[in-house]
């Protein structure tokens, strides 16, 4: 199959036997339809087998409702399986193509260009963690009792007091100013080692993705050595207070890069995203676990959001004013 696309950004194209997605991921293939006429498996697994079922679907060429005979391709180191967006980096039999290696098209030109140049960016660090519950950066996000378009979240949410929160955990309604019309860079950790992913999903923009980072690997056993501190230097369990180890590395030659509004973060690996803050909001950002977003693994950007409320129009419902009317 051929990828032409990747959540909603056009692509150049790339011929490979299989796509890993995350929650919220989307590709676009095109398949050449040439094959003697039969009914054929399309697979779907979860790279751990033993805790995924194998789910299937069949495409037809004939109008039978026969169960296909077709048999997977086998990934041998003769004969690799190519595949886009792996959670891991290397394995016996496989060929992996990261995401940022995606060059998206000539349509995207005018978007990529805003966050082309990297001598004045707001760069900003961002870490999964669990050590006081699914949060981010020891952060975990509680929701305020209105929207912050009727009232502010100093006032309708639980403001965050740094000092515990950078050193025990909290609960609170996490909020992250940015700059208005401005390049942000933001690197996104899941340096605590478990046995899934996270996923980066951002409301009102999609990022250009300049790098999905793995983890240091043995290459005989695929065991993770360690997460990326050769490349994130830390002083706390939670990486509040992350930075490159060295300033070169978070310096990118942005060529083409892909559209994305969700983007995998590998097992003790990291990504890189960069977004243009012409978009005025508080726009919400967060895992697309289910389970990690419902306990707190989320966080809202205020890009200039006061200013949003002059355009919200008179009379509109807020918090309070709705009353349930069995007749209504």
């Amino acid at each position: 199959m051929t990828v032409v696309g990747v959540d909603s950004c056009e692509v150049e194209p790339v011929v490979l036997d299989s796509v890993f997605l995350a929650i919220g991921e989307r590709v676009n293939v095109l398949i050449t339809a040439d094959q003697p006429e039969d009914n054929y498996w399309v697979r779907y697994r979860a790279p751990h087998k033993s805790q995924t079922p194998l789910a299937h679907s069949i495409l037809s060429y004939t109008s039978s409702s026969a169960d296909p005979n077709t048999a997977a391709k086998q990934c041998t180191e003769s004969n690799k399986c190519v595949a886009l967006n792996c959670p891991f980096q290397t394995a016996p039999g496989w060929k992996c193509i990261p995401m940022h290696m995606m060059k998206s098209t000539s349509y995207h030109a005018v978007e990529v260009e805003k966050i082309s140049d990297g001598s004045d960016i707001s760069e900003h660090f961002l870490a999964y963690s669990y050590m006081a519950g699914d949060s981010i950066n020891g952060r975990t996000l509680e929701l305020p009792s209105s929207p912050f378009y009727q009232q502010h979240y100093s006032k309708t949410g639980t403001v965050c007091d740094d000092t515990v929160c950078d050193s025990v955990g909290c609960a609170c309604t996490h909020v992250r100013k940015l700059p208005t019309n401005k390049v942000v860079q933001i690197v996104v950790m899941h340096h605590v080692l478990k046995f899934f992913i996270h996923t980066w999903h951002m409301h009102g923009y999609r990022f250009a993705v300049l790098k999905v980072a793995y983890p240091p690997k043995d290459n005989s056993t695929g065991l993770i050595m360690s997460t990326y501190n050769r490349e994130i230097n830390c002083s706390n369990d939670f990486c509040n207070d992350a930075h490159w180890a060295n300033d070169n590395i978070g310096q990118f030659d942005v060529d083409r890069p892909p559209l994305k509004d969700t983007v995998m973060i590998p097992n003790g690996g990291y990504a890189v995203v960069r977004i243009y803050t012409d978009n005025p909001g508080y726009w919400m950002a967060h895992c697309h676990q289910t389970e990690h977003l419902h306990e707190g693994m989320a966080m809202v950007f205020d890009v200039d959001g006061e200013s949003v409320k002059d355009t919200i129009p008179p009379n509109f419902p807020t918090c309070g004013d709705f009353t349930l009317s069995p007749t209504k």
